[in-house]
């Protein structure tokens, strides 16, 4: 294999496996359950959304039923995430180089090649 299909296949690689430590088992919501929050929040906390409520709660848990705090925590957890990135994209450039073994200035060696 040449430099630039290497340089390639490292990067596939990095991607894959980054991604992979990324992978989480994503907690299911009993059926029963299904909208609790957001019905607990309509009643409870009228003029928030279900987000801002779950923020609100998360800040003051003394305040609320054990079972509120966790339901909140949950729509925190899982919802209420405004900007998702796979780790690869959270990686400064130096980073994912030093992950796959390389520097900046070996790329731009064998970029010039």
């Amino acid at each position: 294999m040449d430099v630039k299909t290497d340089r390639i296949y490292l990067t596939i690689i990095f991607h894959i496996t980054i991604n992979k430590m990324a992978e989480k088992e994503f907690p299911e919501i009993k059926k029963q359950n299904k909208g609790k929050f957001t019905k607990w929040v309509k009643k409870n906390m009228q003029g928030k959304s279900t987000c801002e409520a779950a923020s609100s709660i998360m800040s003051s848990k003394d305040s609320y039923p054990n079972e509120v705090v966790e339901m909140a925590n949950y729509a925190n957890n899982f919802g209420c995430k405004k900007e998702k990135k796979s780790p690869a994209k959270r990686m400064s450039r130096k980073e994912r180089f030093e992950f796959i073994g390389m520097n900046e200035n070996q790329l731009k060696k064998d970029e010039e090649n």
